[in-house]
């Protein structure tokens, strides 16, 4: 049979033939005597009184529990920025990419956090072996 090719109908007729009862992988099929991991589980959970109304909406932006002054709308600002500045550029391999890097740390300095020239635009793979520099340089 050539690459490409489709098996007839009654080739794969005798393929299925073969198969049924067949286990892939008998090393992690459930066994017999064992315990779902969920067993029990029915009910311990219970949603709370608004979840399943009909127009409920969860809290959005200062509302929400979590709400933390907006402060990813300025982290969002600020790769824009770098972003643009680098024309969507690796600094590293010259990759198109929307990573965006701090050059001093926050833990450092925080007032350079939303500094534009604390930015640079890297690719992941750059991204992550700076990190792992900086790892292992004591940063």
């Amino acid at each position: 049979m050539k690459k490409g090719e489709k098996h007839t109908k009654k080739t794969r007729m005798k393929i299925s033939l073969l198969q049924k009862g067949q286990h892939r992988s008998p090393r992690t099929e459930f066994k017999k005597g064992h315990i779902s991991w969920c067993k029990g589980t029915k009910g311990l959970v219970k949603p709370n009184k608004g979840s399943f109304k009909k127009g409920h909406k969860p809290p959005e932006g200062k509302e929400h529990p979590n709400w933390k002054g907006g402060i990813w709308k300025k982290r969002r600002q600020w790769s824009k920025i770098i972003l643009k500045r680098d024309n969507y550029e690796c600094c590293g391999c010259l990759k198109k990419t929307k990573v965006t890097h701090h050059i001093i740390t926050q833990k450092e300095d925080s007032n350079q956090k939303y500094d534009i020239r604390n930015g640079l635009t890297l690719c992941r793979s750059c991204h992550a072996y700076i990190h792992k520099v900086m790892e292992k340089n004591g940063y």
